[in-house]
């Protein structure tokens, strides 16, 4: 992965006092970037990689990859599969899987770049959908619950 330089943001202290010092010279820690900095940072990558050990989690990282037109490696999980299937590619949290993955991302950039207006039309639409759906269900639940008089 020589070829790459990875850039990381946020909290990365505790990470790195509890692992072993990282001495390659494409691995920057960035800490905590001002709003601008953080997206300029972003429309500067080919790829955004924002895993989670947490089953059912969306990271913010995947809907801050489409915003920018981005390919994105995420966590292999159902719910990240099912909704960003197109515009990502899917690591274990292994190293070797990691790096895998960040290939196969690497190389979705021109399709992704260039369909990255309608895709963001595409979630838009889905989670209008499911929007909908919640507020039914909600809505639903307070016709049907009974208060205490």
């Amino acid at each position: 992965m020589a070829d790459f330089r990875f850039c990381f943001t946020g909290r990365s202290e505790r990470w790195l006092r509890s692992n072993r010092p990282v001495t390659a010279t494409n691995i920057e820690f960035l800490g905590f970037v001002p709003d601008d900095a953080y997206w300029q940072q972003l429309y500067e990558s080919r790829v955004i990689v924002d895993l989670t050990t947490r089953d059912a989690c969306l990271v913010c990282g995947a809907y801050e990859a489409l915003a920018v037109g981005r390919p994105m490696v995420l966590s292999d999980s159902q719910a990240n599969r099912e909704l960003f299937e197109d515009t990502a590619c899917f690591a274990k949290i292994q190293p070797r899987s990691i790096s895998d993955a960040v290939t196969c991302a690497s190389a979705l950039f021109t399709k992704v770049s260039a369909t990255s207006a309608a895709t963001k039309v595409k979630y838009l639409e889905r989670w209008s959908v499911l929007a909908n759906y919640f507020q039914q269900d909600v809505e639903s639940l307070r016709i049907n619950t009974v208060t205490p008089s």
